[in-house]
């Protein structure tokens, strides 16, 4: 029996790479990496102006998400990057510091370039808000761009109140604190596991809850992104992250709002927080177990599946991190699920030895009522639906991944040797699919899809009414 396949979030099992960067922005520059080392220089050579009544004058710009991410086996990538709109101090008004310390803090630093990551990390436990906005930028400007800042900030204790600062009731510092943190996380797993001592993943969700703010969601979901490619960080991020973020991220994305009545959800939070998904299935079968049982998850992700298949948009990457979900999940599922999984019934017991039954679907023939109902949760890993939909998007995704994750998700299915098998079998049966699949898929010169149909086929030509037709599609194949 061919086994199972299990599709890695990032590169592979064990080995993931981070995925995502919060990036500066000048659009005056070619590149997000000159933008950052130019803005960075303009720092150092301008000089810090004092107003009438001592408040500091500057602009520290947040600037593009960058993200991207290496998917399964090391040969996958997909990536996003998303402009921002530079961040303005608080007017003078808005400052809540006397003029005698305004005063002070500017005559301590008489122009910018003795700004430092000391200094800077200084700022974040200052009572001026300026300050700590400005510590916080400048951390995320220094650790885009040079890795020893990120392990220099962890030594100064900086990761600590950044965290801190995702609680402050000032929305920029929220901002600027989660982008640095976002950044200083990337490819450091000391700095990770300094988050989660500081308990910054609860943090991070409890600011992701209440903001309004879609740079900051973007943000926070970006640093929870990074944080899931940590095997390390996945168990916690199952139990917490994936219900908050099915509950205020994906269902709300894909049926239009949430059990609050918000009804718009930002399109790169929606692909962060199904990069996070991605990550987390592919950590343990425990891990899987949650993820299967967590209300509304697998309803939402179908959901975004089937309206993308309905409007022909095949190569969306949050699909691709949707399709690659539903194979993670479908990996050892009769296996880990033997005594709490109920499997839908698409495909009666004489099917299952060859012969063909009078309906195609989730659920018995014997029941008029049950082949009404709607399936829901786990059972549409098996819905024929489902199969059908994984079927188009191998013909027509012109996305790589996408088509890997499909054919894994049929070969998954079709694995077990029982209703999950018949079903494929039954639809390729049915409908003629095997007579174009199979010889399209066997000759790809992608490899991993290749390799994936072979499998599957394998796994299907057990069914005995099959076996006159991929034996000879095989040999035609072979031939060709």
């Amino acid at each position: 029996m061919v086994s199972d396949t299990l599709r890695s979030g990032t590169i592979r099992v064990g080995n993931a790479e981070d995925t995502s960067l919060a990036l500066p922005s000048d659009k005056s520059l070619s590149s997000g990496q000159q933008r950052v080392l130019t803005q960075v220089h303009s720092i150092k050579r301008s000089k810090s102006k004092q107003s009438s009544n001592g408040a500091l004058k500057g602009q520290y710009p947040l600037g593009a998400n960058k993200s991207s991410s290496s998917i399964a086996n090391g040969t996958i990538h997909i990536s996003q990057t998303c402009i921002t709109q530079p961040r303005q101090f608080q007017s003078e008004e808005q400052m809540k510091t006397s003029r005698l310390e305004q005063e002070s803090m500017v005559n301590s630093v008489k122009s910018s370039s003795d700004m430092t990551l000391p200094l800077a990390v200084k700022y974040l436990s200052m009572s001026d808000e300026n300050c700590q906005l400005s510590g916080a930028k400048f951390i995320q400007h220094a650790t885009y761009t040079d890795e020893g800042a990120k392990t220099e900030v962890l030594q100064l204790d900086g990761i600590a109140q950044l965290v801190t600062l995702l609680e402050n009731p000032n929305p920029k510092l929220n901002q600027a604190a989660a982008g640095a943190l976002r950044n200083l996380v990337f490819k450091n797993q000391d700095n990770k596991l300094k988050v989660q001592e500081c308990a910054g993943i609860g943090k991070a969700l409890q600011l992701l809850q209440k903001t309004n703010s879609v740079e900051t969601q973007r943000q926070i979901t970006g640093l929870l992104w990074n944080l899931s490619s940590d095997d390390k960080m996945k168990n916690e991020l199952t139990k917490i992250a994936l219900p908050s973020l099915t509950k205020h991220v994906i269902v709300p994305y894909t049926t239009g709002s949430d059990s609050n009545g918000v009804k718009h959800v930002d399109q790169t939070v929606f692909l962060y927080a199904t990069s996070v998904m991605r990550n987390l299935s592919s950590s343990s079968d425990e891990n899987r177990q949650e993820m299967r049982a967590c209300p509304g998850f697998i309803d939402s992700l179908f959901s975004y599946i089937d309206s993308c298949v309905a409007e022909e948009k095949y190569d969306e990457k949050a699909l691709e991190n949707c399709a690659a979900v539903f194979q993670n999940l479908t990996y050892k599922l009769e296996r880990c699920q033997e005594s709490t999984y109920n499997p839908p019934r698409g495909v009666d017991e004489e099917n299952a030895k060859g012969k063909k039954s009078s309906t195609v679907g989730c659920f018995s023939p014997r029941s008029k009522s049950s082949k009404q109902e709607k399936p829901s949760g786990v059972n549409l890993l098996f819905h024929d639906e489902a199969i059908r939909h994984c079927l188009t998007l191998i013909e027509f995704s012109k996305n790589r991944a996408t088509q890997e994750a499909c054919c894994g998700t049929l070969q998954n299915i079709s694995a077990g040797g029982g209703i999950g098998s018949s079903t494929v079998s039954q639809i390729f049966s049915d409908k003629g699919k095997i007579t174009y699949f199979l010889p399209s898929m066997l000759s790809s010169e992608n490899k991993t899809l290749q390799a994936s149909a072979v499998a599957m086929m394998s796994n299907v030509s057990r069914i005995s009414g099959l076996q006159p037709i991929i034996s000879k599609k095989q040999v035609n194949v072979h031939k060709g």
